[in-house]
């Protein structure tokens, strides 16, 4: 598939010094120690249209999205980190999605959008019930794609 390289527009200096400016927050928040010892983290990876990261092939992509490589990576840090729990949820159109959820998404993203708040509510009464001067955080993560 050819593509183009069709430039839309320029950042004026304001847009140039708001994007630095984000960039900057970004990696501030990034820093060793931006989540306190006693602060529980619930990440939850919304992926989107056809896409699972069991099943990559179904989107027509070869390749996992961000949302999938994010979650793998917060996996990943579980395994060091007691304090953080992460969840995949699969995009609508997939196996054990309801049906032409592809098309008609809204009732399956409710479904998930409550499979991922009941998740997140037993996560953190779990990890609340170990000590109760803990602090709850949630970070969620999800990307669309424009047609």
């Amino acid at each position: 598939m050819p593509t183009s390289n069709n430039i839309a527009g320029s950042l004026d200096n304001q847009q140039t010094q708001l994007v630095l400016q984000q960039q900057q927050a970004i990696i501030d928040a990034a820093q060793v120690g931006a989540v306190r010892d006693n602060q529980f983290v619930f990440f939850a990876g919304f992926d989107g249209t056809l896409n699972d990261r069991a099943d990559v092939g179904l989107s027509g992509n070869p390749l996992n999205t961000n949302v999938a490589q994010i979650f793998q990576q917060a996996q990943t840090a579980m395994s060091s980190n007691q304090n953080l729990v992460a969840e995949y949820y699969r995009g609508v159109g997939t196996q054990d999605t309801e049906w032409a959820s592809a098309a008609l998404p809204t009732g399956q993203a409710i479904a998930t959008a409550q499979k991922a708040y009941n998740d997140f509510v037993k996560a953190a009464d779990d990890w609340l019930n170990t000590d109760a001067t803990k602090v709850i955080g949630v970070n969620d993560k999800n990307w669309r794609m424009a047609a």
